[in-house]
Formats: C-alpha cells, structure tokens, sequence
C-alpha cells in the first residue's frame, strides 16, 4: 500500500517497493486462512443450532462475492493507466473504515446471551488441563 500511495512512490526506491510489497503480501497469506475459519466460529457462538449452517455459508460466500467484486470492478474504475496508483487509496479507505468500525464498537466474542442450548454447555465446560 506505501509503496503505491501516490507521491510516495516517485520518492521510494524500487527494492524497498518490492519489500513492502512482499510483506504485504505474506500478511494477506496469513489472514486468508481466518477469513475462511471465522465466519464458522461466529456462527456457531452468535446463532442458534438451526440458522448457524445458513449463517456461516452466508458470511463465507459473502467474503468470497466480495473478492469477486473486486475483482471484477477494478478493471472499470481504474482502466486508465494514471489512475492505477489511486486504486490502492479507494480500496484502503472502506478497509480502514471497517476496520475503524471493528476496533470501535466489538466489545466481546461472545453475545451476552447464549443463542442455543448447546452454546450454554459448551460456555460451563472448563478444561482444567489446560492450565498451568
């Protein structure tokens, strides 16, 4: 994203381009893996037994279209080869918005009421071996 941002990259060598773009890479690489996991992990503690499969397929396909999305607008918004360097800058602010939003307002991982009875059970189970 540095490396791109527009003005900076006119005053940025091209080997610490590449650096930044390398290590942004390997921290997608290690997010994607939670982007697929979470959806199921919400959706088994915020929903009930019955609407946890729909939620957790529309949390996961919804990450899925929106990659898709991406994907498939990019080439329309920024077709013109000036306007490439502000592509990063359109996607990072929704990014940074969200992610705003996150930090902001998620106070707990669990709901203060437990959706199922299950979710009641697995709440009072305490694996002592776990402790030290």
């Amino acid at each position: 994203m540095v490396s791109t941002f527009p003005g900076l990259n006119d005053s940025m060598e091209k080997d610490l381009q590449y650096t930044l773009s390398l290590i942004a890479q390997i921290l997608e690489g290690l997010a994607n893996p939670l982007a697929f996991c979470l959806p199921t992990k919400v959706a088994v503690d915020w929903f009930p037994e019955k609407e946890a499969p729909l939620a957790s397929g529309l949390m996961t396909m919804s990450f899925v279209l929106g990659l898709a999305l991406a994907t498939g607008i990019t080439p329309i918004l920024f077709a013109d080869e000036d306007l490439i360097e502000w592509m990063n800058v359109a996607w990072f602010v929704p990014t940074a918005i969200a992610f705003a939003f996150s930090v902001l307002f998620v106070k707990s991982d669990q709901p203060p009421i437990p959706p199922s009875e299950s979710a009641v059970i697995r709440s009072h189970i305490h694996m002592h071996y776990w402790r030290k």
